[in-house]
């Protein structure tokens, strides 16, 4: 495999090697200077069980005593460790610690991966990282290139185009690749939906299921779907509320304030229990978990996921008779359950209105909140007043606010004003003329007089003056036919 390998002589002269053995290494030349390295180190999955880190730390340490790079230890360790980070969407320069080392190039020199995947998986991905390489003048190293020998790119020569153009070469590989790999996998879940019981591993179920192995009695091959007992417990506590008669945000509000998690912290929590997983990786704030809503409640209850039904972008996954999948054995509702709590969703039915104009005339909409809880107020059409709407998303608030509209409106408009100062405005706008022209005044066919003529009134219609009453002058037809303008009539 032929690549271009810079490496420095006891001169510090750059000199480029014409090959490279598929074994491993480059040129036998001790390095005469120590570079800086980082070691970068990229998963998209991590899991308890998982090794893949501590391979390339080794794979990388190898590599790196090899070329002459200290990656520093201690407080001064240089490491990119970017963990449940997929490089088909993300980018060098976006991930959390990968992007913060490039944005500092001035603090390293190389750049270690363990494979040519752990970098990037697009083309044009690695055509900016091998732009920013030649920009700042850094090497990036493979541990195990393509083949299983190790690959060297040493951009600080400036001159040598051939090392940019190898890196497109392989980045088209790599992006090939991931594309079959993302076809094959697209592929077998499509296949594997069609087929009952059979639930594809690493996906998130329905509220109220858990994966578990495949019984025997089915084969003994994958995954399935099998209850969750709290989940389940959650779920008839919902029913039973629903019941009793509270609305699906009531209903929220209960479970929040019990502490009962939600479908996603639920999962979250689970993952952590089972599979060691967190949210968040190490050194990253801890998120707030997600609240019991009224939509969220009302979205549960009327998925036919409950009943065990595979799902697919929100609709039934259906067999060639147009029958429904089955995900499980044991569905958490029957038919009949579920047709009883749909209608106890269902709408009101209310009488037909007019339809109103949905939208807010409010002008502090997003910018007023709530100084108990923080969250957003809205403008009451009814009381015109911003209240507090922590209620309407099954949060407490101990001390709910509320303000009229029009005060707070004008003043928080004298205050930006008083800080953004005079703002002038231009507007136009149009406003209909008149014109005295006497080829463009109508030519009525007929008059339709009011009054008379020996009252000395005008002749002219009612229609179109608007009123009855005389004219302030006496008509003088043939004048007014020849264009002249008629005499004022005598006081």
């Amino acid at each position: 495999m032929v690549a271009s390998v810079l490496v420095r002589d006891s001169g510090n002269l750059p000199l480029s090697t014409e090959s490279m053995e598929k074994t491993g290494s480059p040129v036998k030349i001790p390095p005469t200077e120590t570079l800086r390295g980082v070691r970068c180190i990229r998963l998209s999955v991590r899991t308890d069980e998982t090794t893949s880190p501590e391979r390339q730390r080794e794979a990388d340490d190898a590599a790196a005593a090899a070329l002459g790079i200290d990656f520093g230890r201690g407080a001064a360790l240089r490491e990119a460790v970017d963990l449940d980070v997929s490089a088909s969407k993300v980018g060098p320069f976006d991930r959390p610690q990968l992007g913060g080392w490039l944005k500092r190039p001035a603090d390293f020199d190389a750049l270690v991966f363990w494979r040519f995947d752990r970098a990037i998986r697009d083309m044009g991905d690695m055509h900016e990282l091998a732009k920013w390489a030649r920009k700042h003048r850094k090497m990036i190293a493979f541990a195990e290139g393509i083949g299983g020998g190790r690959l060297v790119f040493d951009f600080r020569n400036p001159m040598d185009p051939m090392g940019e153009l190898m890196m497109l070469m392989l980045a088209f590989a790599a992006q090939v690749e991931s594309q079959s790999i993302k076809d094959r996998v697209t592929g077998a879940q499509a296949a594997m939906r069609k087929m009952p019981l059979r639930w594809r591993g690493g996906g998130k179920p329905a509220y109220g299921y858990l994966p578990a192995p495949m019984p025997a009695e089915f084969g003994g091959v994958g995954w399935t779907l099998v209850p969750d007992p709290v989940a389940v417990e959650v779920v008839e506590r919902i029913i039973a509320l629903l019941l009793d008669g509270k609305s699906t945000g009531a209903i929220a509000k209960i479970l929040n304030t019990d502490g009962v998690l939600s479908p996603s912290a639920h999962w979250t929590a689970y993952q952590a229990r089972v599979k060691n997983k967190t949210a968040t990786a190490e050194g990253e704030p801890a998120k707030r978990p997600a609240q019991w809503n009224g939509q969220t409640i009302a979205r549960m209850l009327t998925s036919p996921a409950l009943m065990g039904w595979k799902m697919h972008k929100g609709n039934p996954v259906r067999d060639d008779q147009g029958a429904p999948v089955m995900a499980t054995t044991a569905p958490i509702l029957t038919r009949e359950e579920f047709d009883q709590v749909g209608a106890l969703l269902a709408p009101k039915r209310t009488e037909e209105k007019a339809p109103e104009r949905k939208g807010s005339g409010a002008l502090l909409l997003r910018v007023v909140h709530c100084a108990g809880c923080g969250s957003r107020m809205y403008l009451n059409k009814s009381s015109g007043n911003y209240q507090c709407s922590s209620y309407k998303y099954g949060s407490y608030c101990a001390a709910p606010s509320s303000v009229r509209g029009t005060w707070v409106d004008d003043y928080v408009s004298e205050e930006f004003l008083r800080a953004a100062g005079v703002c002038s405005s231009r507007a136009s706008w149009r406003s209909p003329g008149t014109t005295h022209n006497r080829r463009s005044m109508p030519r009525w066919p007929r008059w339709k007089n009011t009054t008379s003529k020996r009252d000395g009134a005008s002749p002219s219609p009612a229609w179109l003056c608007g009123r009855s009453a005389p004219m302030p002058w006496t008509p003088d037809w043939p004048s007014w036919r020849r264009g002249r303008r008629p005499r004022p009539a005598a006081a």
